[in-house]
């Protein structure tokens, strides 16, 4: 039994850039695998529901999902009641795009969608019927791979289904957080990043210590007018995202920022890295930024505990030891090579202290005896720490199968945990250690005894006092070894109450959602045992005597006021543009100058509201083209479908009206296509309706 020496080092950026998983889930690696094969069609969701949030999810499903069954998995994904919404799907190819719910419901995907590309499906209010939210019971079935979370890709596969339990307020997609708290936003798979900055974000002690550190740009960029910096310090970019998590009047805020300061690129937000190694990693990097600050050495304070690595001698009772740290406590559920699991925490806690037995013939050369003894190997915990962090190693390697697999064992966990008899305290302080590798005669170790409660006020012992623990955050992994999704319960100090933290999801829950957190088998009215999915990863206690409280706003450094306006500002000029981006058409423009048999192309946004020919001025001026090459009069915008090169219709006498009203554009989802069409001096343009065969440009 061993313990890694976790004392912090510098950090380093490219170990969390080429983090692999460790003990979590494997993942898709990037959005390209979101293709698993060519039965499968690529559906990228948008709910223009809610014009506020517009979430936006991407699934894969197999081609003979019945449009019946598509119906049902969107009412599951977005929480909305069949029937009260409308399905769109985009086809640049038609005139109008299709009405899912008024097809024929046998009707297959394969049969409306197009393989091997992302087929874009709007959920729209439906004329004169209001919207209904479906509260859906924690108990209920969902088919595997069926991530409820903002963004992420899953795989849904016809025919394969496991129970998974989540708290009902992974279905709320649209409404308010409880609590008044914000969520955050997730990139893709970026759900395990999320529930542990939420974590963090509601820890008293590890919040103030944000806020009270002052970013303080560079010398040379200051001079230079320009602080690129801020972008690659992970605290500055932790510090403001904090900030717009307290502050900010969204439902949830965007964590892209902080994962750049990571050094990933916007692909390494599809891949999933260890949760628990992100953590230490984020840790090195505040304590080099820390360093000679009021925070020098603070994360060593909250999560460095001390622990005693010894071999001690069956025959002469010499013990020789080391000391080393660590950041959290892993613990088995099931030892290796036994079929039994351990039932609780505190089960398992007490395995880990438990020594093991040298005997023939891996005997201990003992150096007092001078030869080989049977001896106890094992760790004593020295001293806990302020924040206690345990991690439930539910993923394990099945070597019958050679698979790796998943672990959903019921392991209890207490809301108030005492580990008082786990401590050994040293009585006798002259009896040297030596640190890292060199062993010291540690006999006094054994001597040394806790003391016991006699259950009277009066009579606990400092001891006693400091290494009570309650529980407030509980990571949660809800899947399989091949993919899954994290969420949290955290407490919030400040009401006492429980939250569940699923992404942008923040909804109160119960005790009785605390424990099914704990796996194992449940059972329905129906008395049919099932096995949750849903379960506890990570544990986050914090000491009983724990007094410290969240920073008010009055309490504020004045660096923390300045970026909050600075934040405010920010989003109040975001609000804006996105509004005035909801108002612009996706254009691509296409033009195929004379004498030339190539078509050129574009990507442009235009204001729905600008006349057709200030729009033909302004796909005139993207070309580059000019009066003495090509007359603007010799030009006209036309609608137009690049993949047969076909022009659709001309708006000649309609130059004066409104381009929106002119496409029927009901979104800025998905582009529309214009041909800047050209003329010879003397040709005439050709007059086309919708009604009128299409000409071909180009062959």
């Amino acid at each position: 039994m061993t313990v890694e020496n976790n004392v912090l080092n510098s950090p380093n950026k490219d170990t969390i850039r080429d983090m692999k998983m460790c003990d979590g889930p494997l993942m898709l690696s990037d959005e390209n695998s979101t293709s698993v094969n060519d039965r499968n069609v690529v559906c990228m969701l948008a709910d223009f529901v809610d014009k506020n949030t517009q979430v936006k999810k991407n699934i894969n499903l197999n081609e003979n999902t019945t449009l019946e069954e598509f119906l049902k998995i969107v009412a599951k994904q977005f929480g909305y009641v069949i029937g009260t919404f409308s399905v769109s799907l985009e086809k640049l190819n038609q005139e109008e795009n299709i009405t899912v719910e008024e097809e024929e419901r046998t009707k297959t995907l394969g049969d409306i969608c197009d393989r091997g590309t992302r087929n874009q499906f709007l959920i729209l209010e439906k004329d004169g019927v209001k919207v209904e939210k479906e509260m859906v019971d924690a108990s209920d079935d969902l088919e595997t791979g069926a991530s409820l979370i903002s963004g992420e890709n899953t795989i849904l596969s016809k025919g394969s289904k496991r129970t998974t339990i989540l708290p009902h307020s992974v279905f709320t997609s649209n409404s308010s957080n409880d609590g008044g708290f914000t969520g955050l936003v997730n990139q893709a798979m970026t759900c395990y990043l999320n529930s542990l900055l939420q974590t963090l974000y509601m820890t008293p002690e590890f919040r103030n210590a944000i806020y009270r550190w002052k970013y303080i740009p560079k010398q040379s960029e200051i001079s230079r007018g320009q602080d690129k910096s801020c972008h690659k310090s992970i605290p500055y970019q932790l510090q403001r995202l904090f900030l717009n998590m307290q502050t900010s009047k969204k439902r949830a805020v965007e964590t892209t920022n902080l994962t750049k300061s990571f050094g990933w690129e916007s692909s390494e937000a599809w891949q999933q890295h260890d949760v628990q190694e992100l953590c230490r990693v984020m840790f090195d990097a505040l304590e080099t930024q820390w360093a000679e600050t009021d925070q020098a050495n603070l994360i060593n304070k909250l999560y460095q505990g001390y622990i005693i690595d010894y071999v001690k001698c069956l025959e002469c009772g010499y013990e020789s030891a080391r000391e080393d740290t660590f950041l959290d406590i892993p613990l088995v559920i099931r030892p290796f090579g036994s079929d039994i699991s351990h039932r609780s925490v505190m089960e398992s806690l007490e395995a880990f202290v438990t020594p093991e037995k040298l005997e023939e013939p891996n005997q201990y050369e003992c150096s007092k005896c001078k030869e080989k003894r049977d001896a106890h190997k094992g760790l004593k915990f020295k001293k806990l720490p302020h924040l206690l962090t345990l991690q439930l190693k539910r993923f394990d390697f099945d070597y019958q199968t050679m698979h790796r697999i998943k672990l959903n064992n019921r392991m209890e966990f207490p809301t108030t945990l005492f580990l008082n008899k786990l401590i050994h305290e040293e009585s006798d302080k002259s009896n040297g250690r030596c640190k890292g590798d060199v062993y010291g005669d540690l006999n006094s170790l054994e001597k040394s005894t806790q003391k016991k409660s006699d259950e009277t006020n009066s009579g606990e012992s400092n001891l006693e006092k400091t290494n009570v623990y309650d529980l407030f955050s509980i990571m949660i992994h809800s899947g399989s070894a091949i993919g899954g999704h994290y969420y949290a319960y955290i407490k919030n100090f400040r009401d006492n109450e429980w939250y569940c933290f699923n992404d942008q999801n923040v909804q109160k829950i119960s005790p009785e959602d605390i424990e099914r957190t704990y796996g194992g088998s449940s059972y329905s009215a129906l008395y049919s045992s099932t096995t949750s999915s849903a379960n506890a990863y990570m544990l986050f206690y914090r000491k009983v005597n724990s007094n410290e409280d969240f920073l008010s706003e009055q309490e504020f450094p004045e660096h923390i006021k300045k970026e909050i306006s600075k934040i405010q500002e920010d989003e109040e000029l975001e609000k804006r543009e996105k509004e005035l981006e909801n108002e612009r058409i996706r254009i691509k423009a296409y033009c195929c100058l004379p004498g030339e048999t190539e078509l050129q192309e574009c990507s442009i946004r235009i204001h729905r509201d600008k006349p057709w020919d200030e729009a033909t001025n302004y796909v005139y001026d993207e070309f580059n083209l000019n009066e003495k090459y090509l007359p603007r009069n010799r030009t006209r915008l036309v609608k137009f479908e690049e993949h047969c090169n076909n022009i659709c219709e001309s708006f000649d006498l309609d130059e004066k009206r409104k381009i929106g009203e002119l496409l029927n554009c009901s979104s800025s989802f998905a582009p529309c296509e214009l041909l800047l069409e050209c003329r010879a001096e003397n040709e005439q343009f050709e007059n086309f309706t919708s009604e009128v065969g299409q000409r071909v440009v180009i062959r």
